[in-house]
């Protein structure tokens, strides 16, 4: 069984469950698990992988409730510290009638402050065969040394790193945090990012395709969602992918990134020859990871089986 670790931010997400209105008219919230840490941990769960994931929590309620839906869904939850005296994170999203989500983050630096302080056992990482992180959990020094004690112990076991990359809005006007981000960049062989991103990593007016010849695309693998669908870029290649769903919310985005991680393990991918990958390799994983990304409703996320027939279902309309 391939072993994926995930490093990041759990929070719990609290939406709202009519549209149409503000934050402050909602009466009614659904709860879920929210964070691309714990998305990504349970679509490699559900998919057979053999995820683990590294986060922290308050000791509370909610901090419970996180552990409890993660290693239900067969996450490994062991290294997921619940840290006495903070609360968990929580995110309230609520769908005005102009449809732009209108977010409000209550978060614990403490969680994150005393857990990522901690560096990392390197046993955990001794059969690691990806590591997966996100920029949303390295706001704070401690939370990206830590992360970079993860990297050089996941890369000594030859895994692959992949990192998806953003820009939250609560961390833009932190210099120091947002540079910090930008240095893992260099880090990964996977390098997932939104077109939102592209003006910060590329300046205005610069097209996806400058990604090839800019930020290290000799040794890049880029996954690039786009409002249409994804680009996959190499230096040497350009892959478009169309997708049955919307990527930004829900998780579909986290699905199909699992699910392109999950072919290239299954294919034990060198990760120094990723950006080199033939294409008909890259088609049959964007394939699988959009599959992935389509099965990926509510929240919920596909199994092995689930996944299985609907691309056999796929194969028979083509």
């Amino acid at each position: 069984m391939q072993n994926l670790t995930v490093m990041g931010e759990i929070y719990v997400r609290f939406t709202a469950e009519a549209n149409g209105c503000e934050l402050s008219q909602v009466q009614r919230f659904s709860r879920s698990v929210g964070g691309s840490a714990a998305l990504v941990s349970a679509a490699a769960a559900k998919l057979g992988l053999s995820a683990r994931l590294i986060a922290a929590t308050g000791a509370d309620a909610f901090g419970n409730y996180l552990c409890r839906t993660l290693a239900a869904a067969g996450v490994r939850t062991d290294t997921v510290l619940q840290v006495k005296n903070a609360a968990t994170p929580k995110l309230f999203v609520a769908f005005p009638c102009d449809s732009v989500p209108e977010l409000l983050f209550d978060r614990s630096a403490a969680a994150e402050l005393q857990a990522f302080g901690q560096q990392p056992d390197a046993d955990r990482f001794s059969s690691t065969d990806a590591l997966f992180f996100s920029s949303d959990g390295l706001r704070s020094a401690s939370a990206r040394a830590a992360q970079l004690a993860a990297i050089r112990y996941a890369s000594a076991q030859n895994a692959i790193i992949c990192y998806d990359y953003a820009l939250p809005a609560d961390v833009l006007e932190d210099d120091a945090a947002v540079q910090g981000m930008d240095t893992f960049l260099s880090q990964a062989q996977i390098v997932a990012c939104g077109t939102d991103a592209l003006p910060h990593l590329l300046g205005e007016q610069m097209p996806v395709e400058l990604l090839k010849q800019r930020m290290h695309g000799r040794r890049k693998l880029w996954i690039v969602f786009t409002e249409s669908g994804v680009e996959i870029l190499t230096k040497s290649q350009q892959l478009r992918v169309n997708t049955a769903s919307e990527l930004r919310h829900g998780g579909a985005r986290e699905a199909f990134l699992t699910g392109f991680l999950y072919c290239a393990m299954q294919e034990s991918a060198d990760p120094r020859m990723l950006a080199g990958m033939p294409p008909e390799h890259l088609t049959r994983w964007a394939a699988v990871a959009a599959v992935c990304a389509s099965l990926c409703i509510n929240g919920g996320f596909p199994t092995k089986s689930q996944l299985r027939m609907a691309l056999r279902q796929q194969a028979t309309r083509k």
